[in-house]
């Protein structure tokens, strides 16, 4: 996704964004996918991700937390987000939804099967457009819906406590 429909949908997710979540802000001076963040205590951050398919007419949502006030870049995108780590966790939002389900991609546009591409018309940018509030509106309901709470549980567990349904990682021996 590039251009106008992409500038869209990125104003338009930081829109709807701040009415549902105010305390997370877009991280200024990165490079790459829009980020936002939120430092709920000194040693907790909280951060979103918007990932914009640059192949076709598609986004997703990754959630992350860290110790410390830097996006967890190498965390394991793979890792169970209710494993818990000293140091954070990166994940994509659809593992919150289900664990072991498939990712989630909001479309703008079906995307067409290998054998349909080279008589696939691409919809115009118009058409796009009118599709980006409510995909967008979907995508931070399931943030309200599964990334908040998430959020509030591992504040809790940074305060000590281990939330049901958690488990802690083991950690190395040290030599």
């Amino acid at each position: 996704m590039v251009g106008r429909v992409a500038i869209a949908l990125k104003r338009e997710f930081e829109s709807q964004l701040k009415r549902a979540l105010p305390n997370f802000g877009r991280v200024s001076g990165t490079k790459g996918p829009p980020l936002y963040s939120w430092n709920p205590q000194e040693s907790l951050s909280f951060f979103l991700l918007l990932v914009i398919d640059p192949h076709w007419e598609r986004f997703t949502v990754e959630v992350a937390w860290s110790s410390r006030p830097e996006f967890p870049w190498n965390g394991d995108l793979f890792s169970s987000p209710f494993e818990l780590t000293d140091e954070g966790k990166r994940f994509r939002l659809a593992r919150l939804i289900n664990e072991t389900g498939p990712d989630v991609w909001w479309e703008l546009a079906p995307r067409p099967q290998l054998e349909d591409i080279p008589a696939a018309i691409m919809p115009s940018a118009e058409t796009l457009l009118t599709k980006v509030p409510k995909r967008v509106r979907e995508a931070v309901d399931q943030i309200c819906s599964h990334a908040a709470p998430y959020f509030e549980k591992i504040r809790l567990a940074s305060a000590g406590s281990v939330p049901a349904g958690f488990r802690v990682a083991d950690r190395p021996a040290r030599r």
